[in-house]
């Protein structure tokens, strides 16, 4: 589903995508997605409810930008 160089920022900071995936989901962090609360953006906008086992329980967002069918950025963050 990503580009081979996809990028990432997590609250505006650029982060190195497969290590913060293995971290924020598959390590430690034990990430999960609660629930969807709003899709914008013919869906490339999602706002969710994310549970960490590190940070706890908050609501965020997540940019999609595609590019020829695959995601080439990801960007995350925290709804203020």
């Amino acid at each position: 589903m990503f580009i081979k160089d996809a990028k990432l920022t997590d609250d505006g900071s650029v982060k190195n995508f497969k290590k913060w995936s293995n971290s924020e989901f598959f390590g430690k962090g034990q990430g999960q997605i609660l629930s969807i609360d709003k899709i914008e953006n013919d869906g490339k906008t999602v706002f969710a409810e994310f549970k960490s086992a590190e940070l706890g329980t908050f609501d965020t967002f997540w940019k999609f930008t595609i590019e020829n069918e695959k995601i080439s950025i990801l960007e995350v963050g925290v709804v203020k």
